[in-house]
């Protein structure tokens, strides 16, 4: 393996994984949301048998209550609703995982790891391409900062989780399952089939505009906070030919953001 020029965000290419035709993809995406239908029946059907089991259903029914009752009005005061979001979430991006997989599998023909984008080592990840993830990090930084000062009512989704179980979920939700469900989605499946058909210009921008369009919020401007660093994913995305370093990067200024959120809240918020 030879080192790349020092300009590259990666120092290594991975093999061009196996796509589908723009059919295929639309096929899919239909496809994805009613396997994240499926898997989500699976998982409460997993849920409900192990509440029953260790402990008659106390836990389970203290959070359908609080699915019940929940108001993102209450968040920062709820602990029973900041554990019901968090809950919630992870569900959800733990079906989207499972479901991408589950298809994958079908309709790749034993190249589904290549259909996700999922190919070759971990690449490393030169200077220039770690200073765009600071950069990244950062704006999502200021433009959240941003807009929850301008949007008061943005900062009600921006609350520090109030005790140890609202904060396992949110970790695991925020730092692990939404960057390897949304990489594997937009930077993987989309981008690869999208790639095999269009030059790395418009594939980049393409990807970096659908991922801001599906953090659409009741402000309307969030997807402005994410399309910067939507489109360094989607340029490491291209450098690399993997998605493995894009997963990487996207954990890192979540975890980034989520540490930073933790510590505010603790140092202002008394």
């Amino acid at each position: 393996m030879q080192d790349g020029p020092t300009e590259d965000i990666s120092e290594t290419r991975a093999v061009a994984p196996r796509v589908l035709g723009l059919l295929g993809l639309l096929a899919s995406l239909v496809a994805l949301a009613l396997g994240i239908g499926v898997w989500l029946g699976i998982f409460a059907g997993i849920i409900f048998a192990g509440a029953v089991l260790f402990d008659g259903m106390a836990s389970l029914d203290a959070l359908i209550d609080d699915f019940g009752r929940f108001d993102p009005l209450r968040l920062g005061s709820d602990i029973g609703a900041q554990r019901a979001l968090f809950a919630g979430g992870v569900l959800i991006y733990l079906a989207a995982v499972a479901s991408l997989v589950t298809i994958a599998r079908l309709m790749g023909k034993g190249q589904a790891a290549g259909m996700l984008g999922w190919t070759g080592s971990w690449p490393a990840i030169t200077r220039t391409g770690w200073l765009l993830i600071v950069c990244a990090a950062a704006y999502h930084i200021v433009a959240g900062a941003a807009l929850r000062y301008f949007f008061p009512e943005f900062g009600l989704w921006l609350i520090s989780p109030g005790d140890a179980m609202a904060l396992i979920l949110s970790f695991v939700m925020i730092v692990i399952l939404a960057p390897l469900a949304e990489e594997l989605l937009f930077r993987g499946w989309i981008f690869g089939s999208l790639r095999a058909r269009f030059s790395a210009g418009v594939t980049i921008l393409a990807t970096a505009v659908l991922f801001a369009v599906v953090h659409m919020d009741p402000t309307g401007f969030y997807p402005v906070a994410v399309l910067a660093p939507g489109f360094i994913l989607s340029v490491i995305r291209e450098r690399t030919g993997s998605v493995k370093p894009a997963v990487l990067a996207h954990a890192l200024y979540n975890g980034i953001g989520w540490l930073l959120l933790l510590f505010t809240t603790a140092l202002f918020v008394r």
